[in-house]
């Protein structure tokens, strides 16, 4: 069984605040460098890639509705 993509209007990301994004990511950079085991480093770069993939989810949507034609043709 298919699943449905959703409908682009359904698509909806909060704006991130950035300088909480600049707070998580210095967090997550200390906790990489103070690491003692690989497991440690991997579980703080899988948080680090679901943040980036977050970030990069609003940036597509909003670079898609900016260029959305608009006219009524």
């Amino acid at each position: 069984m298919q699943t449905q993509p959703p409908k682009f209007d359904a698509l909806q990301f909060e704006r991130p605040d950035f300088e909480t994004l600049r707070e998580r990511y210095s967090a997550l950079r200390t906790r990489l460098d103070a690491a003692q085991k690989p497991s440690e480093q991997v579980s703080v770069i899988s948080e680090w890639n679901e943040l980036r993939r977050h970030l990069q989810s609003w940036s597509s949507l909003t670079h898609l509705q900016f260029n959305q034609d608009t006219s009524n043709e």
